[in-house]
């Protein structure tokens, strides 16, 4: 998504009753990847080697992404935006059902061309039954990712999206200007009724 964008559409959002911070803040993690924490070389360490590619985006469209895949076809792709996640730092991940669901890049319009699409190494430990840190997993039904998340901030057709912002504490409280903020964004798509895909992201201004 647009990081313009969610800033603004979350800060309406937040107004009208948008599902608080802390809710979303738990998604933030599936497997040992947390957003904005974890790196590239910290996924290898930890989920084991895999190919990282340039998307071939520019401007907001620019990341880099590695992907993983489990014996059932699901994929874990991870995505770093250039801008800020430096290429590095993984800020948004998706949990797919099959491999051609990914979009490896966090901004809608831009489609990754097929030669700048990921590897995906084989990772045993991922499956259906993978969740984020708060719970969701592919197969649920959109009653039950109510009952974990609340109302949408937005909805249409086989998509929900949950948006949240939140102002990071300052290293001084005699800073008079205003604070950096956190922006959380999971987006879960259905299709026939179930969950086939949830995005995931995390940016932090500076």
């Amino acid at each position: 998504m647009r990081t313009a964008a969610l800033v603004v559409a979350v800060a309406v959002s937040d107004r009208a009753g948008a599902a608080p911070a802390d809710r979303l803040e738990v998604h933030t993690r599936v497997l040992a990847v947390v957003l904005e924490r974890t790196t590239f070389a910290d996924a290898e360490r930890l989920l084991g080697p895999t190919e990282t590619r340039h998307n071939g985006g520019d401007a907001a469209a620019s990341a880099t992404a590695a992907c993983y895949v489990g014996v059932d076809g699901t994929v874990l792709a991870l995505v770093s935006n250039s801008e800020m996640g430096g290429g590095s730092t993984v800020t948004h991940y998706e949990l797919v059902a099959r491999e051609s669901r990914a979009a490896y890049s966090d901004e809608p319009d831009y489609v990754v061309p097929a030669g700048r699409r990921p590897r995906c190494a084989r990772l045993a430990s991922l499956s259906r039954a993978t969740t984020t840190g708060g719970g969701l997993r592919l197969g649920m039904r959109m009653d039950d990712v109510r009952r974990l998340l609340g109302r949408a901030t937005r909805a249409a057709g086989r998509h929900a999206v949950y948006e949240s912002v939140i102002e990071v504490p300052k290293a001084s409280r005699d800073d008079a200007e205003p604070g950096p903020w956190r922006a959380r964004s999971v987006r879960v798509e259905l299709e026939r009724g179930v969950v086939v895909a949830i995005r995931v992201e995390q940016i932090t201004s500076h």
